[in-house]
């Protein structure tokens, strides 16, 4: 879906703006001054009398100055297999920008707001001839003026609950897997006793040094701001002493089965001020023999559901109002009797601030998601809106969510600091070779947090209830990290200007120099729903701006929808303004406003950064 409206922020260094009002644009067709409008069946290649650009063209940002037309420009962008939008300006001739799309692939939208047409069809209606557009802030041509949409979305938009809005805040989350496997070898841990129970002895559970201040003030060290701990795992052992059976800490020998891990856990999360949240699954349990969510006997599968629901009660008592997330890992996916049953069960019991994973088919629930892949690369472009199944999960080669879906459904991206392990093992977990060290943990968090998922990162403690020493030293270093590079480096600036203006200018403080390699964050106001469909990025080299805007190559994916937080980074660019356009969905009720939240920029220029940064800049 594509826009309706734009906000045109210039940004001369600042640190972090609200933008309340938008100037709607006016569309205007693939024409320019040397040619009459166009029909919509026309090519604009047809228009332009045989001008060609060679396929092999550098992009993106490939510069044609002597062309000066606007057929001429969109011509050549259609000329070029890999140019998706087409910039000209007055005194600066025509650009071409390779930014990647999803549907259609090519030529979608087109710079200063002209529908490109390619394949001899117009992808937009063409308008009748629209008043010239208002001038832009500053030097440099005025804002882009986007063609309308095919077809409006309904009247109002997916909206997230008080729990969605928490969960976009909170941005960054732990999950310690620490249960029955972590004493056992990795070759036996899985579903081997179909329709039958079969379980580790108890006895097998006895830690000698467990502290759970060692996980959570792990946790805390990088800023997570919730916690899951892995109560019940596919073993169906359970962390604390459950009045369903004896399969748990209350049949162990560690403190003579007079422990509860879950209540030494929520002690430590309220000592850290870190959310406590659990995960429990129905999807497997092996000390009850089910595998695959279901027992072929009747009874056994009603005792096992039975027993779900007083466990989950008695977790829901123990984290109370308190509880962040509720993680059905691969979901609740019994018969619909049971899955009722859940959903029942949750909306009288869940807190308002909770969310729930894997909960897509829970109706009354606030769902959030899988995204598909556990590398924490979160496909982009990503709409945290979804189809009431949330099935668009990234994991089908298309990003994340659909902008017009009815269901909000925003996404975990997990992420484990030992390549692949979630649980401790004594087959070569500790080994240094597979480690993701501070420097790639950054990476993670550019291509997850950075495309707006939340991280979550894993935590395995050992068979003594600590975490190994280089882990804990990992999560302190990358914390260091992203301290240094998300709160020490942002750039302040001064502002002018009457916030609700269409147009906000901020100046830089006397004296500030240019960022040669720096980074943006851009965050959407989503209260009201995810709007903005795409946006472009311009800077100077020079404050105030006494030439012309060009386009910032940024990396870290395209600029399409921003959502919950955006960020991308550039390098090897003087860079002294900046400004952006947003564009916005176009409603039955007219174009969405751009709620763009606020913007950050963040100075990397110092070569102190260069060991936290090895990792992200090898991101496209």
């Amino acid at each position: 879906m594509k826009g309706g409206s734009q906000s045109v922020v210039v940004i001369p260094w600042m640190a972090v703006v609200s933008v309340l009002l938008v100037h709607v644009s006016v569309p205007v067709a693939c024409q320019g001054s040397n040619t009459p409008a166009m029909p919509a069946a026309v090519d604009c290649t047809g228009a332009i009398h045989g001008f060609s650009f060679p396929d092999s063209a550098s992009l993106p940002n490939a510069h044609l100055p002597d062309i000066t037309k606007l057929d001429d420009c969109c011509g050549a962008c259609d000329n070029v297999t890999d140019c998706h939008t087409w910039t000209l300006h007055p005194s600066n001739g025509c650009w071409l920008h390779g930014a990647p799309v999803s549907t259609p692939p090519k030529a979608v939208w087109c710079g200063d707001g002209v529908a490109c047409v390619t394949g001899g069809t117009s992808r937009f209606p063409v308008p009748p001839s629209p008043p010239p557009p208002p001038p832009g802030p500053g030097p440099g041509p005025g804002p882009p003026q986007p063609p309308p949409p095919p077809s409006p979305l309904p009247h109002t938009l997916a909206k997230p609950s008080v729990a969605h809005l928490r969960f976009h805040e909170d941005n960054v989350g732990a999950i310690a897997h620490y249960n029955m496997q972590t004493y056992v070898p990795q070759s036996e841990r899985s579903c081997a006793c179909k329709n039958g129970p079969c379980a580790w002895p108890t006895s097998n559970f006895n830690p000698t040094d467990l502290n759970t201040d060692n996980w959570v003030g792990a946790a805390a060290s990088w800023g997570a701001k919730y916690f899951v701990l892995v109560a019940d795992h596919f073993s169906g052992f359970n962390l604390w002493p459950t009045a369903a059976h004896n399969y748990s800490v209350a049949g162990s020998p560690w403190q003579n089965g007079k422990g509860d891990i879950v209540a030494d856990f929520l002690a430590s999360c309220k000592k850290y001020g870190v959310r406590p949240a659990v995960y429990y699954s129905v999807h497997e349990n092996w000390y009850k023999g089910v595998c695959a969510y279901k027992l072929t006997n009747a009874t056994a599968q009603k005792e096992f559901e039975d027993m779900a629901i007083l466990q989950l009660t008695e977790l829901a008592q123990k984290y109370g109002a308190d509880l962040a997330e509720l993680w059905f890992d691969a979901g609740v996916r019994q018969e619909q009797a049971f899955v009722d049953r859940v959903n029942e069960w949750a909306k009288a019991t869940l807190p308002a601030t909770a969310t729930c994973h894997s909960c897509a088919n829970l109706k009354d629930v606030s769902a959030v998601s899988w995204m598909g892949n556990e590398n924490t690369v979160m496909p982009y472009p990503v709409w945290n809106a979804n189809d009431g199944a949330c099935t668009f999960m990234g994991d089908k080669g298309q990003g994340y969510g659909i902008a017009d879906g009815t269901r909000w459904c925003p996404a975990h991206c997990d992420a484990v600091l030992r390549r692949h392990w979630w649980f401790w093992n004594n087959a070569g977990y500790n080994s240094s070779s597979n480690l993701n060290t501070a420097p790639i943990l950054l990476g993670m968090h550019m291509t997850s947090v950075g495309r707006g998922c939340n991280m979550i990162l894993d935590m395995s403690p050992t068979p003594a209830g600590l975490l190994e020493a280089e882990d804990s030293a990992t999560y302190a270093a990358f914390g260091v990290g992203l301290r240094s590079l998300y709160e020490g480096s942002a750039v302040v600036g001064n502002v002018s200007g009457i916030p609700g203006q269409a147009v906000l200018e901020w100046t830089a403080a006397p004296g500030a120099a240019a960022v040669s390699r720096g980074a943006l964050e851009l965050r959407e106001h989503l209260e009201e729903g995810q709007a903005i469909t795409n946006y472009t990025v311009e800077y100077c080299p020079t404050s105030p701006c006494a030439g012309m805007y060009t386009p910032l190559p940024l990396h870290n994916e395209g600029q399409l929808t921003i959502g919950n937080r955006r960020r991308q980074f550039w390098v090897n660019t003087t860079v002294s303004a900046i400004r952006v356009t947003v564009s916005t969905l176009e409603l039955q009720s007219g174009p969405a406003p751009p709620n763009l939240r606020s913007f950050v920029v963040f100075d990397w220029s110092s070569s102190t950064f260069d060991p936290l940064l090895t990792h992200i800049l090898a991101i496209p």
